[in-house]
């Protein structure tokens, strides 16, 4: 993925790309749901991304806190999602960004999550059962590995004091490493 600032073009990561992940459950509790990640790199985060499918109305907001929660860094509204009325296709990918960029160090364990109001998040069960999913610097955390993943919380409090099943939720963040801005 490109971002640009003052003319510059720089290559930011996220955990999943364009690829979609996994399925929706078909949950229509209100929830946050979210990922632990561990960056591999120093950088920063400018934001977060959800996926979202034609089931997915109502209210949105993001979170990101570092693990384990000692306080929320930002929380970002992601705006209510009404096909009729943006046009966009279902199967997208929807993203917020951070009014201000937040540095991470390289080893730095954060938790991203997403509320939704009208639950159908998306997730891949099991998905960190065994081994971290990486791609670039961002590295989702496997179960075991200093705690379970797959954190979530029926309704709006983002205490994430639950986890289900090395759940890998649709949720990550928007990563640019030091490296691709000195390069």
């Amino acid at each position: 993925m490109v971002a640009k600032s003052h003319g510059t073009r720089y290559q930011y990561q996220t955990l999943f790309g364009a690829a979609e992940p996994g399925a929706n459950p078909n949950d229509h509790a209100q929830i946050v749901a979210g990922t632990r990640f561990r960056f591999n790199a120093n950088g920063r985060i400018l934001g977060i991304r959800y996926f979202r499918d034609w089931h997915d109305g109502g209210d949105h907001w993001g979170v990101l806190m570092p693990t384990p929660y000692s306080a929320i860094i930002t929380r970002s509204v992601l705006f209510p999602i009404h096909e009729a009325e943006t046009g966009e296709e279902p199967g997208n990918w929807e993203s917020a960004y951070f009014s201000k960029m937040v540095p991470v160090e390289n080893g730095a364990e954060y938790t991203v999550a997403v509320y939704w109001s009208a639950g159908n998040y998306w997730r891949v069960s099991a998905g960190l059962s065994g081994a971290p999913v990486i791609s670039g610097d961002i590295e989702a955390i496997e179960d075991g590995d200093g705690g379970d993943n797959g954190v979530y919380q029926y309704g709006s409090d983002i205490y994430l004091g639950n986890t289900y099943a090395s759940t890998l939720v649709g949720v990550d963040p928007i990563f640019l490493a030091d490296t691709e801005v000195a390069g």
